[in-house]
């Protein structure tokens, strides 16, 4: 266990942490996608409840719409990655503020 005294094992535990602003446009993009993605996640969990086929016209929109949003989300995060994370920190963690438009990336070590 990591305690007062640092030992080698400790060290390699040890995570540094990068902020970085995004322009608020490209965090404005990512937070409406993701919002999409909830949402047509919800009517579909809603659908599936009640009973709806998966064949009515309504899920199969809501199915369509779901897989379109969830594609722009996941090549907007990409946009993240590739940009901002993977140039500089590769293979870490990021995780985005949307309030502060601020990138906070665990870098690996």
């Amino acid at each position: 266990m990591c305690g007062n005294n640092m030992t080698d094992s400790c060290k390699d535990l040890e995570t540094k942490t990068v902020v970085i602003d995004i322009p608020s446009n490209l965090v404005d993009l990512i937070e409406s996608y993701q919002y999409e993605v909830n949402a047509r996640m919800n009517l579909i969990s809603f659908c599936i409840e009640k009973g709806i086929s998966l064949d009515n016209e309504i899920f199969k929109r809501y199915h369509d719409e779901y897989i379109e949003f969830t594609i722009k989300y996941e090549q907007a995060k990409k946009q993240i990655t590739e940009t901002y994370v993977d140039p500089y920190y590769p293979n870490s963690r990021w995780s985005l503020n949307f309030d502060s438009c601020k990138l906070t990336i665990e870098v690996a070590q």
